[in-house]
């Protein structure tokens, strides 16, 4: 730490001296979190320039300062996670493009020891865990062991979300994990599986399934097995929905989510299960239902697909710049076009509509993925809007079809690497 940054940190410790020491009740006080906030800040801002400087990377308003540190002690945490407001830490970290931070040993082991701590203690749960979801943690084995000592309340999608995004941010560290380690990580998605069928049964779905999800995604690299959830007691939820098939699209989302990590005779019940029930004539299933049918692999009636498909072309074909201005639904514009694209990227549409989807220019920039593939734009925009929802290997594997294609995105990244907006392009190339 340079005398720059020493000296703000000394003021605010006498300041805070001063405080204890003669007993001045001010912590509630909005004007103390303020100041403990700007020193908070402070701390993520000399940590991101020690970032820019390692690289040689010219931060635009830090020219010519030497304020930087490599890592956060205890004293920091402490001091931030009692008096000072956590949520701006998310601010911070946008604002000074930081995208992890690293704490000494010591702080590290105080935040994994207050999640063990306060288990009943949701609000201050979160407030760690917000800390934590942006941490490089080393000891991931511990972070495991503390996560599977959450009381998570089976409504409480906000602690799910933010478990995910821990487990996001570490998950480098934790595919090092050797077999019997990882089973921390089975043992908790288990548990959180028995909390969305309670929530299920409860008719309270969306919220949990948005934690749940976030979490599935942020594990999808790992080589896992979970079991088959029981319904109830000795009655697994395939047995169940086999005698019970109208109660299919209420669990079909976390079957779904869950088949690719169970074991292999679990995973083949629940396909043939799936099977049977899109292959009924008496059932009626949803677009979006379908489509999530197919996505997933599994075999479904073809007139039912052509079907669903003609419909969502219509109603694209129906779409005016007018219309599209002065009443939008961008989740249903999402869901349309994603779902268009991920079946004409599986060669699930015929001739007829891939003619179709591919006139649709009216469509343009609603996801840059349709954009890049069906519709053939190759601008920076499209580049840009790709590396914002997947990391450089993936676009090489999934968008690079060309040597062509490999030049515009790698000069792309070396151009933004060298204005400063990439800090380091091993992050880029590894998520």
């Amino acid at each position: 730490m340079n005398s720059t940054l020493f000296d703000i940190w000394v003021e605010f410790y006498e300041f805070y001296k001063f405080v204890m020491s003669n007993g001045i009740t001010v912590f509630n006080y909005r004007e103390f979190k303020t100041v403990v906030n700007l020193y908070m800040e402070s701390a993520v801002l000399a940590f991101e320039i020690h970032e820019y400087q390692n690289l040689g990377v010219s931060k635009r308003g830090a020219e010519g300062t030497a304020s930087q540190i490599k890592e956060l002690e205890l004293e920091n945490i402490q001091l931030f996670l009692e008096f000072g407001n956590v949520d701006e830490l998310a601010v911070w970290m946008d604002l000074y493009d930081v995208n992890q931070l690293v704490l000494t040993g010591q702080a590290e082991k105080y935040l994994l020891e207050m999640l063990s701590h306060t288990s009943d203690e949701r609000s201050f749960t979160n407030e760690v865990l917000k800390i934590l979801k942006f941490v490089k943690v080393n000891d991931v084995e511990s972070l495991l062991k503390q996560l599977n000592n959450i009381s998570v309340d089976p409504m409480s999608f906000i602690v799910l979300g933010l478990i995910a995004d821990v487990l996001h941010n570490n998950i480098k560290e934790i595919k090092k994990l050797t077999a019997v380690e990882n089973t921390s990580i089975s043992n908790l998605i288990n548990v959180i599986i028995g909390l969305q069928l309670r929530a299920l049964a409860a008719e309270e779905t969306a919220t949990i399934q948005q934690g749940f999800s976030k979490i599935m995604n942020a594990l999808s690299q790992l080589e896992i097995q979970i079991s088959l959830p029981d319904i109830i007691d000795g009655i697994s939820l395939v047995k169940y929905l086999e005698q019970n098939k109208d109660f299919t699209p209420k669990y079909l989302n976390l079957l779904l989510m869950i088949v690719d990590k169970l074991s292999s005779s679990e995973r083949a019940d629940v396909n043939q299960l799936l099977k049977r029930w899109a292959g009924d004539e008496r059932q009626v299933i949803a677009d979006r239902n379908l489509i999530d049918l197919v996505i997933a692999g599994i075999e479904v009636p073809s007139e039912k697909l052509t079907n669903t498909v003609n419909n969502m072309i219509y109603e694209v074909e129906s779409w005016t710049i007018e219309n599209r201005t002065n009443n939008v639904d961008v989740r249903r514009e999402e869901y349309i076009i994603g779902g268009l694209f991920n079946l004409y990227t599986m060669n699930a549409l015929s001739d007829e509509q891939i003619l179709k989807v591919k006139e649709f220019s009216i469509v343009e920039g609603i996801i840059p993925e349709y954009d890049w593939k069906v519709l053939n734009k190759r601008d920076r925009l499209t580049i840009k809007r790709l590396m914002r929802r997947h990391n450089y290997d993936h676009i090489l594997a999934y968008f690079a079809d060309t040597k062509a294609d490999k030049q515009l995105i790698d000069t792309w990244v070396l151009e933004e690497f060298a204005k400063g907006n990439l800090r380091d392009i091993s992050k880029v190339h590894n998520g």
